[in-house]
């Protein structure tokens, strides 16, 4: 009877590891994007330039600050080349230059000019975020959230799109508002990262309901930290080698 079991135990690992190891062949030898590269490339390097203009003393208020002129070139690569995956990309980063550089109200426009079935979206979420975030001013991101949630086509885009529309409404203080938007991201995204991470703060959110809770901004700051900087960041493009992808962490 051991026998048997070892075997089957031996069996079953033997067929988990050729499982991984086709996977990771197919993924490898998945056609490269060269545009998608240059771009990602070019990203990078944008960082770097704006990083060094900071430590050299400026400030990403700054007129000269490079994160403006970059914005403005990657935002012009999106409107050549519509519909390419390195286009998506690049209209993220444009707008995340611009939240960097303070440009909120030019950051907002570009927003409302993408459809919202722009492949975008998926990165956009991140830096609307992280906009909000800075500002402490979620009332954008709340009616963008909105208009996506009932807009977009993309079942990923919506799923981020909720979960940021729950933690907007969490961190303004409207408690059961955001319970219920967590709920939903756990109904309609069940086995996903988001909907666990939901879970788990629709049960904190349950258990700060009523008057004990004081002080809102607190409780926020200790449960969901800093904002996710996601696949849109400098941090990200800056590691060499790195490709951006689509990531599920905490904001």
């Amino acid at each position: 009877m051991k026998s048997r079991s070892l075997i089957y135990h031996i069996i079953l690992c033997l067929i988990l590891f050729l499982a991984a190891t086709t996977a990771a062949r197919q993924l490898s030898q998945q056609p490269s994007d060269p545009e998608l590269e240059r771009i990602e490339k070019t990203i990078r390097e944008a960082w770097q330039e704006a990083d060094q203009y900071v430590k050299a003393g400026g400030k990403e208020s700054d007129p000269n600050y490079p994160g403006r002129k970059w914005a403005a070139t990657l935002w012009q690569y999106r409107q050549q080349h519509p519909g390419a995956a390195a286009s998506a990309q690049a209209a993220a980063e444009a707008l995340h230059f611009l939240v960097h550089a303070e440009q909120i109200g030019e950051m907002t426009g570009k927003a409302d000019s993408l459809a919202p079935d722009d492949a975008a979206w998926k990165r956009i979420i991140g830096v609307l975020r992280e906009a909000a975030e800075k500002n402490k001013d979620y009332d954008y991101l709340i009616a963008k959230s909105k208009f996506l949630l009932e807009k977009s086509p993309d079942r990923e885009v919506k799923m981020r799109t909720q979960f940021a529309l729950a933690q907007c409404l969490w961190k303004k203080g409207e408690i059961e508002a955001s319970r219920i938007a967590f709920q939903k991201v756990v109904a309609e995204y069940p086995n996903t990262p988001l909907a666990r991470e939901a879970g788990e703060m629709e049960m904190k959110v349950e258990g700060v309901q009523g008057p004990q809770c004081a002080d809102v901004a607190k409780i926020v700051t200790e449960l969901t930290g800093a904002p996710q900087q996601e696949e849109n960041t400098k941090e990200y493009y800056a590691c060499p080698n790195v490709s951006p992808q689509i990531q599920n962490k905490k904001v």
